[in-house]
C-alpha cells in the first residue's frame, strides 16, 4: 500500500529549509537525480557575439572548461534559459545577462530572434540536448557548444511515492522505465518539456506544472495540491 505522505523528487534538495514544515508534518521526502553527469574537455572556444546557456549545469561545466583553458569571454553577452540559469551566471561569471528565457511568455523566443540579429549566438548545452531554442528560431547565425554529458543512471531504488516531482525529461523518462505509473499517484512537473514526456505514461488528470523553473516554486505547488 502506498504511503500518502511519501514525496520523491528527481534532484537533489538545495534548499532544506523550505522543505522542514512538510517533513515535521510527518511526509518522508527521497530526493535523487536520477541523471549522472560528465565533463566533455573543451580544446577551443568557438567564436560569437553571444552565449546561450540552456541550465545551470552547462553554466557549471562551462565555467570549470574557462578556468581550465583560460577561455576570455569578457566580450560576449550573455542570455539564459529560466532564472535558475540566470542567477548561476551571475554567480559564477559576474554576467550582466541580458536575456532570459521565460517560457510562459508567447513572445519570449521572439525578443531573443530580434535581439540576436545579425549577429551570431553560441548554444551552450548537453550533449543530448533537446535544442528547442535554436530548432524553432528559424534562419540565425548560431553553433553548439556540448560541455556535458547526461546520461539515464542504471541502477537505482525508489521508494514508491505517492507525490513524483520530475524534473526533466530524462528523469521523467528514466523513473517510468522502472516504475510503471499509478492512478494513485500525483505528478508535478517543471517545464513544458517534462509535462509533454509525462503524457506519454499517463493522462493530464494527474499532472501539474510549477509556475516557475525552480525549487521553491515546485514546492509551492505541492503544498497547493496537499491543501485541497
Amino acid at each position: 500500500m502506498m504511503n500518502d505522505q511519501s514525496i520523491f523528487i528527481s534532484r537533489e534538495i538545495t534548499q532544506n529549509a523550505l522543505w522542514e514544515n512538510l517533513i515535521t508534518q510527518g511526509y518522508n521526502i527521497h530526493a535523487e537525480s536520477l541523471i549522472e553527469f560528465n565533463a566533455i574537455p573543451l580544446s577551443i572556444l568557438p567564436s560569437s557575439d553571444w552565449l546561450y546557456f540552456y541550465s545551470q549545469t552547462a553554466v557549471q561545466y562551462f565555467h570549470t572548461q574557462c578556468q581550465v583553458s583560460k577561455f576570455d569571454v569578457s566580450e560576449r553577452k550573455f542570455a539564459a534559459h529560466g532564472v535558475r540559469t540566470a542567477i548561476a551566471l551571475i554567480k559564477l561569471f559576474g554576467a550582466n545577462v541580458k536575456f532570459t528565457y521565460n517560457s510562459k511568455e508567447s513572445n519570449s523566443k521572439t525578443k531573443l530572434r530580434e535581439l540576436i540579429a545579425n549577429e551570431k549566438i553560441l548554444f551552450v548545452q548537453a550533449k543530448n540536448s533537446l535544442r528547442t531554442i535554436q530548432t524553432e528560431l528559424g534562419d540565425i547565425n548560431y553553433s553548439e557548444l556540448e560541455v556535458y554529458t547526461n546520461k539515464a543512471k542504471m541502477k537505482f531504488t525508489i521508494p514508491k511515492s505517492k507525490f513524483l516531482l520530475l524534473t526533466s525529461p530524462l528523469n521523467v523518462r528514466t523513473y517510468f522505465s522502472q516504475y510503471p505509473f499509478s492512478s494513485e499517484q500525483i505528478i508535478i512537473t517543471i517545464g513544458e518539456t517534462s509535462f509533454s514526456e509525462c503524457l506519454k505514461y499517463t493522462t493530464e488528470k494527474y499532472i501539474y506544472r510549477s509556475d516557475e523553473n525552480s525549487e521553491k516554486s515546485m514546492y509551492n505547488k505541492l503544498v497547493e495540491l496537499l491543501r485541497k
